[in-house]
């Protein structure tokens, strides 16, 4: 199942591991954030991940893909698959 964030990188065209090397974030993180809707990554790579889609798409708002529910130090991440 494709998530918003899979379908803006393919929009974008760009690939994921390009995207993930240029913004060292593991590739595997990166795919299971392109098909699991609930994903958890850590703070830092949450940040990385704002940071690098506001790079490409200034005008992209990252709650756009996903919200994030409050834990410890790690974030789920509840993609949106619409």
């Amino acid at each position: 199942m494709k998530t918003k964030f899979s379908k803006w990188l393919e929009q974008n065209e760009i690939q994921p591991a390009a995207f993930a090397k240029r913004y060292r974030i593991e590739l595997e993180t990166l795919k299971e954030l392109m098909s699991n809707t609930n994903a958890e990554v850590t703070h830092e790579e949450r940040n990385k991940l704002r940071k690098a889609i506001r790079e490409i798409d200034p005008t992209a708002n990252t709650y756009d893909f996903w919200s994030v529910s409050p834990s410890s130090d790690v974030q789920n991440f509840i993609l949106d698959v619409s």
